[in-house]
């Protein structure tokens, strides 16, 4: 089955719904969700602007301030195995002083780097999960990469319920590392689900 397809129909059901009104979404259901819609996912890390880089600081700020419900988080391994939010494979053009991928990196060079043209930093999914909690919005987690890795897995897991996060939190993942260990995330349906609906 195409994830792509998946996703669609499950973003399509989480679209159903709508949850603003300053306070952090809980996903699973409730009576407030019925009554609401639809929800607002910032793709790529935020709300994009000239000043905003995606998957940066600003762009999930800019996200909680233009009535965003949640912001997706591309999440990418540092080669020292740590979590890291940035949405493409190759770090150009996007940060202009490092070539390579988020991979080819450890964290504490990563944590240096700027994006082009900002003081904006990458941030560490971590850092990321912090700012959606400290302005309210919940998280879609798009693992790009380590969905096999529980050690890696598990500090995602463990960052998102560190912020209060796990039922503001859904993701369209195939990892059965992460079902077995993110309790709390609304996942969209396996492949072996989707066939029993």
């Amino acid at each position: 089955m195409n994830p792509y397809s998946l996703f669609g129909a499950t973003f399509l059901f989480w679209a159903l719904f709508d949850l603003r009104g300053g306070e952090l979404i809980d996903v699973w259901y409730n009576p407030a969700l019925a009554a609401r819609r639809p929800i607002l996912i910032a793709h790529r890390g935020g709300a994009v602007s000239p000043d905003s880089p995606e998957c940066s600081s600003s762009a999930i700020r800019l996200a909680a301030k233009q009535g965003f419900d949640m912001v997706e988080l591309d999440v990418r391994r540092s080669r020292d195995g740590i979590a890291v939010v940035f949405h493409d494979r190759a770090l150009s053009p996007a940060i202009e002083a490092l070539e390579g991928s988020i991979a080819d990196h450890d964290w504490s060079r990563l944590k240096t780097l700027r994006y082009a043209g900002t003081e904006e930093r990458i941030l560490s999914f971590d850092q990321a999960c912090a700012l959606c909690a400290q302005n309210d919005l919940g998280v879609m987690i798009d693992l790009k990469e380590g969905g096999n890795d529980d050690w890696f897995v598990a500090q995602i897991g463990a960052s998102v319920g560190r912020h209060g996060l796990s039922r503001a939190t859904i993701t369209f993942t195939g990892s059965e590392v992460a079902r077995r260990l993110w309790d709390g995330v609304l996942f969209s349906l396996s492949a072996a689900e989707g066939r029993l609906v």
